[in-house]
């Protein structure tokens, strides 16, 4: 399903209507909000008294592993599509494949919170 934007016919500038994929929204929407959360979270560091060698400390303990959290979650995340042709190149209903990821999604949930907390120990 696409959404298409054109241009206000007032606006002078006549541009052609653009598909845009609710898939690209949702991506745009979330960077959106993480350059948000990354703004507030720089603007709280800059508060008087803030500071310190605390602050620096975990500031720096942030950047040295977002990174690469980042880049495996986003791994995991862009895998979703071709996992989904694999299994419809296999012959799977989207019926079942919305069970399969609904189990898998669904094992994470629970048995990762518990997994978790036994890896910490």
């Amino acid at each position: 399903m696409a959404v298409a934007a054109a241009a206000p016919a007032s606006a002078g500038v006549v541009l052609p209507a653009v598909a845009v994929d609710w898939g690209t929204l949702a991506v745009l929407a979330l960077g959106v909000l993480l350059l948000g959360v990354l703004l507030l979270q720089e603007l709280g560091n800059r508060r008087p008294g803030s500071g310190g060698s605390e602050a620096a400390a975990l500031q720096k303990f942030q950047w040295t592993y977002l990174p690469p959290f980042l880049l495996a979650t986003f791994a995991d995340w862009i895998q979703g599509p071709y996992q989904y042709k694999v299994y419809t190149a296999y012959g799977f209903d989207e019926h079942d494949i919305g069970r399969l990821y609904i189990c898998g999604f669904g094992s994470s949930l629970l048995f990762g919170t518990y997994v978790a907390g036994v890896a910490d120990t």
